[in-house]
């Protein structure tokens, strides 16, 4: 999987019928720290258009 990228998209489902795209983040999966998933993880990242 370390050529596998994790794409999160962020869209506003407002009142209107059409979803808007805000933006984007990418996170590539080669740079994840799996634990043994006690705990949680916190990432902060700019959304990108």
């Amino acid at each position: 999987m370390v050529d596998h990228i994790l794409k999160l998209t962020v869209i506003d489902a407002g009142r209107s019928k059409r979803y808007a795209e805000i933006g984007h983040v990418t996170y590539p999966l080669k740079d994840l720290e799996i634990g043994d998933g006690s705990e949680q993880q916190l990432f902060k990242m700019d959304l990108e258009k």
